[in-house]
């Protein structure tokens, strides 16, 4: 029986993406390099230390860790003052699965700063039981270290867990971890093949503790 709820942050609590898409292309065509739109969205889904390492390695950029920081995670975080909004149906949701009794997880690829400020910007600091960083395991998605951390730290089996994710590497990070996954694609990964999947939704106006239920035969 499904008694713990994980989620990603980054497109599926908040709608990041778009903001981390505008400071990565910038700062890629500051360094001069040249990276298509599909490839920076593909990146944005990746830990902070693996995005600087793969455009070290894999596309030649040029730079240190402080000034890739700088140009992107703090950018970002000037721009969310003013335009970072919760998805739709996220409080609901947060606040059904309270009610029905679930284990609340954050499992994310981003940063312990980031997260904690998001959470306070928004009031929901207190609706999750446990939360794991990237900073918490040596990792990244789609290693599955993020989910078998938060699993630990709420006492629950992969099998009474589903993990809520929006990308490609999120989703395969936690069917690594052994769990059913919910997938809401953001604007970016719409397209994406999510074959793994055990649920496709549209926004998390459709999860439900029915809809969860469903998902392992319990009655």
């Amino acid at each position: 029986m499904i008694k713990g709820v994980v989620f990603d942050l980054d497109g599926v609590i908040i709608d990041s993406p778009r903001i981390y898409f505008l400071t990565m292309r910038d700062f890629i065509r500051k360094k001069g390099a040249e990276v298509s739109d599909e490839e920076i969205h593909n990146l944005i889904a990746f830990s902070l230390k693996d995005e600087y390492h793969l455009l070290r390695d894999k596309y030649g950029i040029e730079s240190d860790f402080e000034e890739f920081i700088e140009e992107t995670l703090l950018r970002s975080r000037d721009i969310m003052e003013s335009e970072l909004q919760l998805t739709e149906g996220v409080i609901d949701l947060l606040a059904e699965l309270k009610n029905k009794n679930y284990k609340i997880a954050l499992a994310s690829n981003n940063n312990g700063s980031t997260i904690s400020y998001v959470l306070k910007k928004f009031g929901i600091e207190h609706s999750f039981d446990a939360i794991v960083t990237a900073e918490e395991v040596k990792n990244g998605k789609p290693a599955p270290d993020v989910y078998e951390v938060a699993m630990r730290k709420i006492g629950l089996l992969p099998n009474e867990c589903i993990g809520i994710e929006d990308s490609v590497i999120g989703m395969q990070a936690v069917k690594n971890a052994g769990m059913k996954c919910v997938v809401v694609p953001n604007e970016f990964t719409r397209s994406k093949s999510f074959d793994s999947a055990d649920l496709i939704i549209k926004s998390l106006k459709e999860l439900s503790h029915k809809k969860i239920i469903s998902l392992d035969g319990s009655k």
